[in-house]
């Protein structure tokens, strides 16, 4: 695997006196998002998570955030990314492109990219996400969270605590440097880097260090601080890239050295290592608006409101009021049990009095603030899976429809997300790489076979400009089976069997036995190869090889088909058969010119 090499050019200590300066103002201009995230990632957890519950803190009896996000996560990413690659300029290029193809997909699922990619989604949801690809040299990758092997192609998530961008930047393209904080042993900093004399432990063992209670981590068990022990002395570095000079450069923390620790040559994507994914960027800003933003404040209401209402529920009581002269008869009542009779004097001595109680302009106000934030939040009730308040079908649709819009928007965020960490992966893994050796095999649609192949350097054709890669539409998505299933079954009557007289005239035959054993498969039907099984092909005049079933005369007339044996070929029978039946079945159309069936 390529490795970027050890740059010729220098960083002076002025330079690097500047870059903390820069790393300095980054850090100040993104402490209030910050900590909006961490307020935000609290209220999703509640004061029942974590190490570090306050029991003094308030209650969230409806937590609105967790409903939220718990029904747009899943809609934005559930399945690894399926990709295309293509030549579209280039004819010559279309097989190559297909066994890139094989190989980025494969590259994926065996780095487990879907894990990662969720976990920059949760961060795009309360902040903004953020990844990282390159290949992994040494020391900084293997520091960062992962376990990389020297050479393999990274791609992981970084976390905004640590993220450093360029503060006079308008916009992320803009940004002359950009790049992350890490933290990484001591004992493996002074081994693989230079300059190391002036680094002093961030955390220290047992005890001590730098506090993390203003972080997300802190929400966590693994939150660090002094009564947490480390095993050994850590440091916190930054690794950031020069984008006009082209270096990655490794630096120590503000005090600890004026000299840079590692100077690289950068060689990746001309998009750089580090990607940003957000919903809502905003004019001459780099941090995007997050979704969670437009939650808090009807979050808090509604939770305000509720707990109001508990208050209002805990003081209400019903009392026995009684005059003095009642008062043996109120003692007859209390000590009665719930059916018994009771003797009383004078009932008019007695009252029922009920005090307190939920007030309903609080029930009712609070019930409109809920379909307000389902309304805000794009109408997460039917996104999440639950009831609409629609009264119609008609309504319904058109509710369906405005969600569609503002998830698809989304989505499509994601599906870039995906196609920038499909082209780096190319990139690293395919044609940067001088030790390439991927033994794969592709499928030959028609034909029930794998073409094992072999990719290596010598064996690309073409250059990585040649080839566009895309992601394949509602491949991240969830897909429930069972509508899966009446997806295929649909296309099938609708499309395969209307069109299968033509196609069969051009060689097109569709494979039934395939097809039934996919819907059985997604039905979750077992043992589907025993109970549906494919023998020899029966032709007309009945036996092996000599027909199907006999049709009658009334029957064909009933149904409109022709019987086997006058003038057609068995492909004609089977066509006759099955598309005659699906015509039966089929909607017939209100105004329109009635099909005619084609002869062959």
């Amino acid at each position: 695997m390529a490795k970027s090499p050890i740059s010729t050019k220098e960083v002076s200590e002025k330079q690097v006196a500047r870059l903390h300066k820069l790393i300095g103002a980054s850090e100040s201009r993104l402490g209030a998002f910050r900590q909006r995230r961490v307020e935000a990632m609290t209220q999703l957890v509640g004061r029942h998570y974590g190490s570090r519950m306050d029991k003094h803190a308030k209650r969230e009896p409806m937590n609105m955030i967790y409903s939220a996000a718990a029904a747009y996560i899943p809609q934005l990413v559930t399945r690894h990314a399926a990709y295309r690659v293509r030549a579209p300029h280039n004819p010559d290029l279309k097989h190559p492109a297909t066994q890139i193809e094989t190989a980025v997909n494969r590259t994926i699922r065996e780095m487990d990219v879907r894990r990662t990619m969720r976990q920059i989604v949760f961060d795009s949801v309360f902040g903004w996400g953020l990844w990282k690809t390159g290949v992994c040299m040494g020391a900084v990758q293997a520091a960062e969270g992962e376990l990389h092997d020297p050479g393999q192609t990274f791609v992981d998530r970084v976390d905004p605590d640590d993220y450093i961008i360029d503060p006079a930047a308008r916009q992320r393209e803009e940004a002359r440097v950009e790049g992350n904080k890490f933290r990484i042993p001591l004992s493996e900093a002074v081994e693989a880097f230079d300059n190391t004399d002036g680094l002093q432990a961030t955390y220290q063992a047992y005890g001590g260090g730098s506090d993390t209670s203003e972080k997300a981590e802190a929400l966590a068990v693994s939150e660090r601080g002094p009564a947490i022990n480390e095993l050994e002395d850590y440091v916190e570095l930054r690794h950031v890239i020069m984008r006009d000079e082209g270096i990655l450069v490794v630096l120590p923390k503000e005090g600890e050295g004026v000299r840079p620790l590692e100077i690289t040559e950068y060689n990746g994507p001309e998009m750089g290592p580090y990607g940003m994914l957000g919903y809502m960027f905003l004019s001459d800003n780099v941090i995007p608006l997050p979704p969670v933003a437009l939650w808090m404040d009807l979050h808090e209401m509604i939770n305000a409101l509720m707990r109001k209402m508990r208050r209002q529920a805990d003081r209400a009581k019903s009392v026995l009021a009684y005059e003095d002269r009642g008062a043996d008869d109120a003692a007859r009542i209390v000590s009665s049990n719930d059916g018994d009779t009771a003797r009383v004097q004078n009932i008019d001595a007695l009252k029922q009095l009920e005090f307190g109680g939920i007030a309903p302009f609080s029930e009712g106000l609070t019930q409109w603030l809920i379909g307000m934030f389902s309304r805000q939040s794009g109408n997460t009730d039917l996104i999440g899976g639950m009831a609409s308040d629609s009264r119609t079908a008609t309504e319904a649709a058109f509710v369906q429809g405005n969600a569609s819009v503002r998830i698809g928007d989304m989505q499509a965020q994601v599906h870039d997300m995906a196609s920038d960490i499909g082209r780096s992966i190319m990139w690293y893994e395919i044609f940067d790489n001088p030790d390439l050796q991927m033994q794969l095999s592709q499928h030959i649609k028609g034909a029930e076979l794998d073409v094992p192949f072999k990719l290596t350097p010598d064996g690309l054709i073409g250059e990585f400009l040649d080839y566009e890669i895309e992601v394949v539409p509602y491949s991240m998505k969830p897909r429930d089976p069972d509508e899966y299933a009446k997806t295929v079954l649909q296309w099938f009557t609708a499309v395969v069997l209307p069109t299968m007289e033509i196609g069969l005239a051009q060689g097109a035959v569709p494979n039934v036995p395939a097809f039934v054993k996919l819907l059985g498969e997604e039905m979750g039907i077992k043992n589907t190869d025993e109970l549906y099984t494919v023998g020899p092909p029966q032709q007309a005049g009945g036996g092996e090889g000599g027909g199907g079933p006999q049709v009658n005369p009334g029957q064909q007339q009933a149904t409109g088909q022709r019987a086997p044996g006058q003038g057609m070929s068995r492909g004609e029978y089977y066509v006759d058969q099955v598309f005659g039946a699906a015509q039966q079945q089929a909607p017939k159309p209100q105004s329109a010119t009635p099909f005619k069936r084609v002869g062959v």
